[in-house]
């Protein structure tokens, strides 16, 4: 694995990148999981992150394995601050109440935790509005290109939750990294 992982790198593009798609469903899926259980603890332990992307992801290894852990706490704020309008954070992986100084919450996480997922498909092409453009149906689309065709259940259960964390309104999204972990 590569720190801040850019799948692409492996590839010349998406239709070389079907012939090792299975590997990397499975690294994103990883991936996935493991960040989304340390929003849950940092959640449960009553703080909001509020600058999850691939930069801020440190891949380590446990036990003979690599692991993902979610790094650079310098923007947390704690629970008690949470609703309050804050703007902080890199602005391509702000959820949409944070870049319009609305009151936060925890999905204010899950929703970058999702733009992180699609910059790690789209890579340097993804850009900070291409998340309000992100569809799923038969493969990941963002800005009407395809990027991924989906070919098993195990992508598409994946690709869906994504769909669901960066919906633009907090309310239809995960509520916390707890609920988000759940769902993976």
């Amino acid at each position: 694995m590569i720190y801040g992982l850019n799948i692409f790198e492996y590839s010349h593009g998406p239709s070389d990148f079907s012939k090792q798609q299975k590997r990397y469903t499975e690294e994103m899926l990883g991936l996935g999981m493991d960040i989304a259980a340390a929003l849950k603890q940092l959640h449960a332990l009553g703080f909001v992150h509020l600058d999850v992307k691939p930069d801020n992801f440190v891949c380590v290894e446990a036990d003979g394995e690599l692991r993902w852990k979610l790094g650079d706490y310098g923007s947390a704020i704690p629970v008690s601050e949470q609703g309050r309008s804050v703007r902080t954070g890199t602005r391509r992986f702000m959820a949409p109440e944070v870049l319009s100084h609305s009151k936060i919450s925890y999905s204010a996480d899950v929703y970058s935790w999702g733009c992180a997922m699609i910059s790690l498909v789209a890579g340097s092409e993804w850009n900070t509005q291409d998340a309000y453009q992100f569809k799923f149906d038969e493969g990941v689309t963002i800005n009407n290109v395809c990027w991924w065709k989906t070919s098993s259940e195990t992508e598409i259960a994946l690709w869906k939750i994504v769909a669901r964390a960066v919906v633009p309104n907090p309310k239809a999204r995960f509520r916390d990294g707890g609920e988000l972990l759940a769902a993976l």
